[in-house]
């Protein structure tokens, strides 16, 4: 059982580190005036989700997480994809792919919103005219 919380605890520090290095790059960059990236790449390590899983068993999940964290911030999510590479699996056309599913998903929820918010002020103006004609004919009963 603590291999398993100790496997999550890496998993999930190692995409907390990755976050941490990505914003404080984001950060550098913008205090630089650099243009900002489009996108953040945060990605949990799996080499860092066994290297936790192991130190977790002898030490802790919160030794896990925080040594995933550290494996993280280090980019060893980079060290992944080059072992990856080495098989016939490339990462970077995978999360090119992700992207622009990403990217196509977020359009067509962003359009179906839009329809949404139109159709929401559309009934709020309804109501209002309906609760002002109200209100006049209210006026004209009562005067």
């Amino acid at each position: 059982m603590s291999l398993i919380l100790g496997i999550l605890a890496g998993l999930l520090g190692s995409l907390f580190g990755s976050a941490a290095k990505a914003g404080a790059a984001m950060g550098r960059a913008q205090l630089a005036g650099e243009p900002m990236p489009d996108v953040m790449n945060l990605s949990g390590s799996p080499i860092a989700g066994v290297v936790g899983g192991v130190v977790g068993a002898v030490a802790g999940p919160r030794t896990a997480f925080w040594l995933g964290a550290v494996m993280g911030a280090a980019g060893v999510d980079r060290f992944d994809a080059f072992l990856l590479k080495q098989v016939g699996i490339d990462m970077d056309a995978m999360v090119a792919k992700a992207n622009v599913a990403a990217q196509s998903a977020a359009g067509e929820y962003a359009e179906a919103a839009g329809q949404w918010v139109g159709e929401v002020a559309d009934a709020a103006n309804q109501a209002t005219a309906e609760a002002g004609d109200a209100a006049e004919k209210a006026a004209e009963e009562a005067g």
